[in-house]
């Protein structure tokens, strides 16, 4: 009988020390879904701020095609690279 009871106590505490923080943790962190429009406030102008990066860099990755395909197309490649080998 006396095992069982420290069986019992040794539970409730390992439950109290280890998994009630983590289950009150884990609680909070899905409660904390009632506050999404607060969240989406304070994270969308980092969002757009990337976005607008992304955009900029697309339109640079564009602008330096087409102007390797216009060195390459108005010289042929290897005037090109002799060009570049005597500019150097």
């Amino acid at each position: 009988m006396a095992v069982l009871v420290s069986v019992i106590v040794g539970n409730g505490i390992a439950f109290a020390v280890w998994t009630a923080p983590r289950f009150s943790t884990r609680l909070r962190a899905v409660g904390g879904s009632a506050s999404i429009e607060s969240v989406r406030g304070r994270v969308e102008p980092s969002l757009q701020l990337v976005r607008d990066t992304y955009g900029r860099l697309g339109e640079a990755d564009a602008d330096l095609r087409s102007f390797r395909d216009l060195l390459t197309s108005t010289s042929g490649g290897s005037e090109l690279l002799g060009m570049l080998g005597e500019a150097g």
